[in-house]
């Protein structure tokens, strides 16, 4: 196991745990290969077998339990295994060692300095790595002085040293940690992730992992950006807490608390012009996501002695001083009368205000000044599309076609609107040409890296190669053989609910929010005539394979479904690859639930549907429409 082989391990502890099912130890180092395998939820479940019927204070399985319910989003469950170590006497250094690492998991950094006092009692080799860990939560609460002792006598560590180095080295540079909510992490990514993952993740074949939310916060607790769109990007709804807690905190920069707030409303847990408390640095204000960015400096001609007005024009907006902001950009209004740049920027300060006709007024002067200023045609347009009329939004975007000329940030600002503007028609093609067009333009933009047409695009491709992470926590998911509608809906995102709306034509679905929409889109599918009408335009062969689920009684296993209807695709590489893209079709329109029934993968239509699909036709079917098919 220490060499990395646990294939091999696994096969070992499964003959120990047969021969010798009392034994504590060989189920705890059984979960320990299986989760490095990626069997995370087997060994949770393997570990809590040992609390529960053999040892329920064995310490290395209460912190095993730590860490795999931890990374698998049983907090509860967690922090209950956590508070029953506190109450352990550890019997060995190794089980003191888990105990400290249990605490560090859940960054109990008080609860790990209790412990100092036991650390002279532990062998050469533990006792270094103990320091390390108390130096880390020294330093987590200010503690300086204590944790460049402790750190220092970490470095040796064979396990930690370097990382020890490191933190003592960020320490004497003047950079504290506490105070400001940034935190030194206590673990290395493979402590988080078991190794089979990592690697799958390392090669891009997977895009989520149980640890790698952990690990995420980790590099968000040094102020990390990317890190803060990285967690945006994962389908789950732990992920959805810590971009909230980022976002209403106190801690880090105004600009990774915003990238949170972006993140949220991408995911359509905050609406676009839904006010948000917002603490900026100073105090807290009210923001709102759509509101536009501020040109950071002029694009068109000022003399160098209006500069400083123009940058202090700009620094009050950023600092939330919006209504000194709009009397600084007035009077540059009112100096340069044939510049569109204050006139924009004085709009955008009239948004933050809430004055969403005077911000109207002031693009449209600035576009009559000069129609090719691209900042304040994206503007116009974004006010437009938060008002929802998507239609003029388009018209005004594309009034004077692609823009080639304009600085790349602003050009991004104009394929991330036609790219939202592109997705509410269901419109993914067009994303992606959006996103190959900005590529031609520029393909070393850093600009575009945490934009949302990227992972639109992602999203694209990846859902013809294989499912999204949240869909594959969709499809592992357990059903019952007759589940309801709310049953099958539970953890589809927004984005997902829109595209249903969009095919049943539900009005103000663009701007509903996420229980308003689910709860419209329940009660139109519990209605006959829309299923029928939905039947009616599936193309045949997605419509033959809905009422073959139905025929079935309503539930059938993925692997019947491929003996059935595999023989016509036998020259394909899966012989389920045409059953999979009709099943995704039916799925994504709310029709049928793919998930386990029992241990079996299986296809099930909710009971509301089924009622419906006894008077549909079994033969025949018209091809669908362009919209019914995405």
């Amino acid at each position: 196991m220490d060499a990395g082989d646990f294939a091999k391990s696994r096969i070992v502890f499964e003959d120990v745990v047969q021969r010798a099912p009392h034994f504590a130890r060989g189920y705890t180092n059984l979960a320990f290969a299986r989760f490095h395998e990626g069997a995370a939820a087997e060994a949770l479940e393997l570990v809590r077998h040992v609390v529960a019927k053999l040892e329920p204070e064995n310490v290395y399985a209460l912190g095993s339990v730590v860490h795999y319910a931890t990374v698998l989003g049983f907090e509860d469950e967690a922090h209950a295994a956590a508070e029953a170590l506190k109450r352990i006497g550890a019997a060995d250094p190794g089980a003191h060692f888990k105990q400290v690492e249990a605490f560090a998991r859940l960054r109990w950094h008080e609860e790990i300095l209790r412990t100092a006092s036991r650390v002279h009692q532990a062998p050469e080799g533990v006792r270094e790595d103990l320091y390390y860990v108390l130096g880390v939560a020294a330093a987590n609460l200010g503690r300086y002085d204590d944790a460049l002792s402790f750190l220092e006598q970490a470095e040796s560590s064979r396990n930690y040293g370097p990382l020890a180095q490191r933190a003592r080295a960020q320490i004497l540079s003047g950079r504290r940690v506490s105070g400001d909510g940034f935190f030194l992490s206590y673990l290395a990514p493979h402590q988080w992730i078991g190794l089979a993952d990592l690697q799958r993740l390392e090669r891009k074949e997977i895009a989520d992992a149980p640890g790698l939310l952990e690990l995420l916060l980790d590099n968000v607790g040094r102020d990390d950006v990317g890190a803060v769109h990285a967690i945006g990007s994962l389908e789950s709804p732990r992920a959805i807490r810590a971009l909230r807690c980022i976002a209403e905190g106190t801690a880090g920069s105004r600009e990774l608390r915003f990238a949170a707030l972006q993140e949220l409303s991408r995911r359509g847990e905050i609406g676009p012009e839904d006010p948000v408390r917002f603490w900026d640095g100073k105090g807290w204000t009210q923001v709102r996501v759509s509101q536009t960015a501020m040109a950071s400096g002029p694009t068109h001609a000022v003399n160098d002695e209006d500069l400083p007005a123009f940058e202090a024009a700009v620094h009050l907006g950023r600092e939330g001083r919006f209504a000194e902001a709009v009397r600084t950009w007035s009077e540059l209004v009112r100096l340069h009368p044939r510049n569109p740049v204050p006139l924009c920027n004085l709009a955008v300060m009239e948004l933050r205000l809430e004055r969403r006709e005077k911000a109207r007024t002031h693009l449209c002067a600035a576009l009559e000044l000069d129609p090719d200023y691209l900042h304040a045609r994206v503007a116009l347009a974004q006010l437009l599309f938060a008002e929802g009329d998507h239609e003029a939004a388009h018209a005004d975007l594309f009034r004077r076609g692609f823009p080639r000329e304009a600085p790349v940030p602003t050009i991004c600002a104009w394929i991330d609107l036609a790219a939202r503007l592109a997705f509410e028609r269901a419109d993914m093609d067009e994303v992606v040409n959006l996103a190959e067009m900005l590529r031609e333009l520029d393909p070393s933009a850093t600009e575009i890296a945490g934009l949302s047409i990227e992972r639109l695009t992602h999203a694209r491709r990846r859902s013809i190669d294989e499912p999204s992470s949240g869909e594959k926590l969709l499809r592992e998911r357990l059903l019952s053989v007759e589940p309801t509608l709310a049953e099958c809906f539970e953890g589809w995102n927004l984005e997902r609910l829109r595209v249903v709306a969009r095919v049943l034509d539900l009005r103000g679905s663009s701007k509903a929010r996420k229980a308003e929409l689910l709860a419209a889109i329940r009660r139109e599918l519990s209605t006959r005539s829309t299923v029928e009408k939905l039947c009616a335009h599936l193309p045949a062969a997605s419509r033959q394979l809905l009422l073959a689920i139905a025929d079935a009684g309503g539930a059938i296993a993925l692997s019947e479904l491929a003996q059935r209807f595999g023989a016509e695709h036998r020259k394909r590489k899966r012989v389920t690859e045409g059953i999979s893209e009709r099943l995704d079709a039916l799925d994504r329109l709310g029709l049928i639930a793919i998930g386990h029934v029992g241990s079996t993968p299986s296809a099930v239509i909710p009971s509301e549907i089924r009622l419906a699909l006894r008077a549909v036709p079994r033969q025949g079917g018209r091809g669908a429409p362009r919209d019914a098919r995405s």
